[in-house]
């Protein structure tokens, strides 16, 4: 199973395909978030990912209040500072160009798709708070671009009328665009325990479609074992330092930690290998060294009938397989052989 995001091939055979999400650690400033992209592509990371929103459109202003009534929403303030304004998208993505790295965003409204369509995004980052969000999901199959659809906090019956809607957007269940459903846990951060990462290879099987991991737990160990799994896309939250203030920072990779996971998903990648059992060419010389064969334990006059205490299987493999022993037992020696002298066909009759 394949699909294409711009100009890469994502599934099976493919390498895993690495987005560094800066999200909102841009912290408000279009500076930092270019640097973030340069950093993100220094590290190796395949793509970069911001959050498009308005905070208007994604949170209500007040909440419940504990003890009844309604209270201001705390975080509105928070979210509206860190909203990427439309004039910073075209930047943004024009820098990932220029460092040859995908420019991702989710579009966390209608309006925000367009903006990102008319960009030339090549694919639609779906949050999981959003995947009950049907008529955006409808929408975005309408621009007939790969999905990547965080399932975080989702059940499977959630998440097949996910990609029933996305697939009603297309126009029919024929024309639904690949979609890459991110295994995630919405815990920040993430403990090793409740990852659950053998859920991705059922995941693929349930649902038809590829999957990755959409990662906020410490370190890389989860992410380097979702791709031995299956994943063909790896997300991790980044940043230029853990220690800034804001809401993703604190579980978010720094450069040095983003470059070790990708060196450690290259090497898991490259021994993989193709599911065949069989020996590599270069493990040739070393099964012939390795293995063992049949060797007379004594001299031996030819005209012998062989006898069990007259052979002995010891290495290196340069005679009749053990695998023969017992057909020798009784069989006439055709000629005489030394201690230690391997066995051929030819030496009994």
């Amino acid at each position: 199973m394949q699909c294409t995001l711009g100009d890469r091939q994502l599934g099976d055979g493919a390498p895993a395909y690495v987005i560094a999400e800066i999200g909102s650690n841009h912290d408000g400033s279009l500076d930092r978030a270019l640097a973030l992209i340069d950093a993100a592509a220094g590290a190796g990371a395949d793509a970069v990912k911001f959050q498009s929103f308005r905070a208007e459109g994604l949170l209500a202003r007040r909440w419940p209040a504990p003890g009844g009534g309604w209270r201001s929403a705390e975080a509105f303030p928070i979210l509206e500072r860190l909203e990427v304004p439309p004039e910073w998208h075209a930047p943004l993505r024009d820098r990932a160009r220029e460092r040859h790295v995908a420019f991702l965003s989710t579009p966390f409204d209608e309006g925000r798709a367009a903006l990102l369509a008319a960009l030339g995004m090549p694919a639609f980052k779906v949050a999981s708070g959003d995947l009950t969000h049907l008529p955006l999901l409808r929408r975005l199959g309408g621009y007939h671009r790969p999905v990547l659809l965080s399932t975080g906090l989702a059940t499977d019956a959630e998440i097949a009328a996910a990609l029933d809607a996305i697939a009603a957007g297309a126009g029919a269940p024929e024309r639904r665009p690949p979609v890459v459903l991110l295994h995630c846990v919405s815990l920040y951060p993430l403990r090793p325990g409740d990852a659950n990462l053998r859920v991705l290879p059922g995941l693929r099987e349930r649902h038809g479609c590829l999957v990755g991991w959409s990662d906020h737990s410490p370190g890389h160990t989860l992410a380097v074992g979702a791709v031995a799994l299956g994943a063909c896309v790896i997300e991790k939250h980044f940043t230029d330092d853990r220690r800034r203030p804001g809401p993703d920072h604190s579980f978010a990779m720094e450069p040095a930690d983003l470059r070790a996971m990708v060196d450690a998903v290259r090497e898991l990648e490259a021994g993989l290998g193709d599911g065949t059992k069989q020996p590599r060419p270069d493990e040739t010389p070393e099964r012939r060294w390795a293995r063992r064969s049949i060797y007379a334990a004594r001299p031996l006059p030819a005209g012998k009938v062989l006898e069990a205490a007259d052979l002995k299987v010891v290495r290196p493999a340069l005679g009749l397989p053990p695998s023969a022993l017992d057909g020798l037992i009784g069989r006439r020696l055709a000629r005489p052989l030394e201690a230690d002298q391997p066995l051929a066909t030819e030496d009994c009759a």
